[in-house]
């Protein structure tokens, strides 16, 4: 059997850092919203957003690197503005770093 390690939800509205091993339910009703992935994970590390209230295509959400990681295959921050969006990121080492595990 396969255990996960406990996994707690975490809602936000604006820049917000530590969002390791979480479900994220981000409000960009009024603002857009900047999320700065951990700086050391495990390979393996994968956390979960929500766009709450379907606003991602006028307030988007933007993930930032904690380090040099790279985030959607390019090594900068990444910009998510489709409405209603719903995924997974898992860190998959240096190379690659934070990965789509849906599309």
């Amino acid at each position: 059997m396969i255990r996960r390690p406990p996994r707690s939800t975490q809602g936000v509205s604006s820049a917000a850092s530590d969002v390791y091993k979480r479900q994220i339910l981000v409000d960009t009703s009024s603002n857009t919203c900047n999320l700065t992935l951990p700086t050391t994970p495990a390979v393996g590390s994968e956390i979960r957003f929500l766009d709450l209230n379907d606003n991602f295509d006028s307030n988007a959400l933007t993930l930032t690197p904690g380090g040099s990681d790279k985030v959607f295959g390019a090594a900068s921050a990444g910009t998510v503005s489709t409405e209603g969006a719903a995924f997974s990121l898992v860190y998959t080492g240096a190379t690659d770093g934070w990965k789509l595990t849906e599309k």
